[in-house]
């Protein structure tokens, strides 16, 4: 099995769309995964394909936010106008969900959430 996970943010905001026979909710959403290299960031985009109730609720997804997406790869070949032959791999999600990056500063990992409140500061 090609199962795969990344994490990366989104390139524009996700447009759900139904099936015009089925009537099944689709969406598909572009998403970069960046690393550093040297001084630099280089991004790799993946096209993820999700389906069903899944899709409606990517619908609420906006450009620039962080996403975590597991599913598999679907390789697809196909035939050009030109008569070459193309390939794509696209990722069929299994689950989506937005994923929380905390920056970290100095010292503790629980410097960037601020002082720990009492019972009493919390307010239900």
């Amino acid at each position: 099995m090609r199962e795969i996970t990344i994490a990366g943010n989104v390139g524009k905001d996700v447009e759900v769309q139904y099936g015009k026979t089925s009537g099944m909710a689709y969406a598909t959403m572009n998403v970069a995964v960046s690393r550093k290299v040297k001084d630099k960031f280089e991004s790799d985009w993946y096209t993820v394909r999700v389906f069903g109730e899944m899709a409606e609720a990517c619908g609420e997804i906006k450009k620039g936010e962080r996403v975590i997406v597991s599913g598999r790869l679907q390789l697809s070949e196909w035939t050009d106008k030109t008569g070459a032959k193309r390939l794509s791999v696209e990722l069929m999600a299994d689950e989506v969900g937005r994923s929380i990056r905390v920056k970290k500063s100095e010292g503790s990992n629980f410097d960037s959430f601020g002082e720990p409140k009492t019972h009493e500061e919390i307010q239900f």
